[in-house]
């Protein structure tokens, strides 16, 4: 939860946050409960966006627009660790 401890610091306007999780994941419902547990004690609606796969990510973002998330917070899984790594370097190249 230290995600969400960081971004109430830096957003305190923040109210809808978007929560990219992986579908396919066993913990999948844990980690929902629990995110939406420490979303709402801090005051914030958590929005949960479940992805199965690579493909579902190319809508990531449309759907954080669609659903007017303010922020979006990433579940640690191995789905999304190649994507954030393609992200850094595309930055670093640019």
């Amino acid at each position: 939860m230290i995600g969400r401890s960081l971004l109430r610091e830096t957003q305190s306007a923040t109210q809808r946050v978007g929560v990219l999780v992986n579908s396919t994941n066993p913990l999948f419902a844990i980690r929902q409960k629990e995110s939406e547990q420490a979303s709402r004690s801090a005051g914030m609606e958590p929005i949960f966006i479940a992805v199965a796969g690579e493909s579902g990510l190319e809508n990531v973002v449309a759907e954080i627009a669609r659903q007017r998330a303010q922020a979006l917070v990433v579940v640690d899984d191995a789905l999304f660790i190649p994507q954030s790594l393609l992200l850094r370097t595309d930055e670093v190249i640019q």
